[in-house]
This record gives C-alpha cells, structure tokens and sequence, in this order.
C-alpha cells in the first residue's frame, strides 16, 4: 500500500528534509506534494485523494493548529510537527492522529508510519467484515441486508428501524439482538436509543448537547458516558 502523503511547512529547508526522510525511511510513503502554505495545501487537498498530512504548527498566515481547527475532519490523517513540545496538547485536544517533534528523529518517524498503517490495515478489515449481511426475519421469509449499507437503526419499543442508503424498515428485534450479529468495528452503541454505523457519519456536533449527523442528514443523540468512546472510534476509522 502507498501512503499518499501532502507535507505543509513554510520552510523549504523542512520540506527537503521530511521529504528525504520518508523516502529514505518510509518508503511505504509516496510524496505527492508539499505547500509552503495551508492555502495551498487546502486546494491541493480538495482536489486529490489524500492519506496522510504533515502539518508545521507555526506558520505565516495561520498556523497549522488554525487550519486543522477549520477545516475540521476531511477524512485525511494528520500528523502535526513542531518544534514546542506544548504545542502537543493541542494536538491532541484537535484529534490529530499524532505530532513528531522538530528535529525529525527517525525512529519516532517511523513509529509514526506504522500506527498509520496498523489504523489502515484495521480499517480495511472492518470494511471487509462489513460485507457480511445482516439477517431479518419476516412473516413472509427472511430479508439479507448488507451491513455496509446500514447508516443508524433506533430503537421503537421492542421493535428497531434500520436506516439503509435508500430505505428504512421496522423489524421485530431489539437493539440488543440485532447488536449480536454487527460488525463492532463498524457498529457503536451511542445511546440506549440509537446503533449507528461509524462509516456513515459526516459531522459531529456538540452544540446543545452531542450528535452524530449521519449520510442520511439524520441527527442521533449520542449519550454522554458513550461520548469518548464515540470521539475514540472516529478516531480509529
């Protein structure tokens, strides 16, 4: 697997440098453009599909901790880099997937690498497990639902609705007996209420309480003691 990886710094002598150090040490890394500025890198972005950032924390303009507060989650891995160790709590605080301190160490570099592609390799396994169906029996047979397909089932009663890409059904199982055959590296629990499939969210808000806007535009509450949990598993995806 090449990692598609975009470097932001605003200066060229840490640009070359990183550079150099990922094809020497990384060579699962393929470079594929390095932008003295966010607002470059953010066009680049956009515009390319994209694996991994290196992002500078103290830049011009606006810093790197600025930008990955706006721009929030685009699906893209950040590894942040800074010379000031406080700078960490604040990457930490944004999400970011990891920080490396200035100088580069090559050893933490490439500790870097592997947890991305351990995230990776556990990524594409839920994706592949997420294949399997889910099975509903009904009076008239048995339906097979793809669970890939499921954005969020709630809970009516002792009875659920699963929300699908182009559907919703109600079925006589509880939450409970239908958690028993999800993926649960895909599958989280938010709230007695409410299963929702990880893949599927767009945004997360917390805003007069805690929501996941799911693909469907649906806001499911996410309950407080599940919050970390939840902010953990958005993490690993």
């Amino acid at each position: 697997m090449s990692i598609r990886t975009v470097l932001i710094d605003d200066e060229t002598k840490a640009r070359k440098t990183l550079r150099l150090l990922l094809e020497q040490f990384c060579p699962e890394t393929t470079v594929i453009g390095d932008f003295e500025n966010t607002k470059d890198g953010e066009a680049f972005i956009n515009s390319n599909s994209v694996d991994l950032l290196f992002l500078d924390v103290e830049m011009p303009g606006e810093t790197g901790i600025q930008f990955l507060n706006r721009i929030g989650d685009k699906g893209i891995k950040v590894i942040m880099v800074t010379a000031h160790a406080h700078y960490a709590i604040k990457a930490i605080k944004l999400e970011a997937f990891d920080y490396i301190l200035k100088p580069i160490d090559v050893s933490e570099l490439q500790a870097a690498i592997e947890k991305f592609k351990k995230r990776m390799d556990s990524k594409s396994n839920a994706i592949i497990n997420s294949e399997s169906t889910l099975t509903i029996p009904t009076r008239e047979g048995i339906v097979f639902v793809k669970q890939y397909d499921i954005i969020h089932i709630d809970a009516e009663g002792s009875y659920s609705t699963i929300y699908t890409n182009d559907s919703k059904m109600m079925v006589s199982q509880n939450l409970s007996e239908l958690s028993s055959q999800l993926n649960h590296s895909l599958f989280l629990r938010v709230h007695n209420s409410h299963i929702i499939n990880m893949s599927k969210v767009k945004t997360y808000i917390k805003t007069d309480g805690h929501f996941a806007e799911m693909a469907n535009g649906n806001k499911i509450t996410i309950s407080r003691r599940k919050k970390d949990e939840f902010i953990e598993a958005m993490r690993s995806l």
